[in-house]
């Protein structure tokens, strides 16, 4: 499928969290979730009840602690990343694209996301996960497409593969040194 904007992808159930974060600090996490889709009372008047309401729904669907009432500037970096994929659950996504989500977590947080991914492989969601970091990769991934210079490589079930399997699809020879 090719999509002419990403709202026409959005519209076909695919979201992108992007590494760099798409979200706005001065708002609350609700505004956040809801910001192209704010439930209105009328044409005229956002249903502000709803807001708070139906996010808290979201949230709590997560299994993470974040008030949405809370701007978004005072969460730290991994509530943050749990916002991203609100707002994605928000439009009922069937594909969640991560972009390198786990660069700027620790290893507890990141542990919250890899549990977090499984709950929505779980529900029926697909989720796509751009990773250097390829143990994470093991860790979580059913399958893995190798690539190298901007061309797909090889897709495998990571089962049936090992990390240096994955090094030498991706640079092409074997690497005698690892860090």
């Amino acid at each position: 499928i090719r999509f002419a904007t990403p709202k026409d992808a959005i519209a076909h159930g695919v979201s992108v969290i992007y590494q760099e974060r798409q979200i706005l600090l001065d708002m609350s996490v609700a505004e956040n979730i809801f910001l192209s889709s704010l439930p209105m009372k009328n044409p005229a008047c956002i249903d502000w009840k709803r807001v708070y309401s139906d996010a808290q729904t979201i949230i709590d669907s997560l299994e993470v602690d974040i008030n949405v009432r809370s701007r978004i500037s005072s969460l730290g970096i991994a509530q943050q990343q749990m916002v991203e994929i609100a707002k994605a659950l928000n439009h009922q996504a069937k594909v969640i694209v991560m972009d390198e989500p786990s660069a700027p977590l620790t290893d507890k947080e990141t542990a919250k996301l890899f549990k977090t991914i499984a709950k929505l492989k779980s529900e029926g969601v697909a989720v796509i996960y751009i990773s250097h970091r390829l143990e994470e990769t093991m860790q979580i991934a059913d399958r893995a497409t190798i690539m190298r210079d901007g061309k797909t490589i090889t897709t495998v079930n990571v089962s049936d593969i090992t990390i240096d399997d994955l090094i030498r699809g991706m640079v092409g020879h074997d690497l005698k040194e690892q860090f």
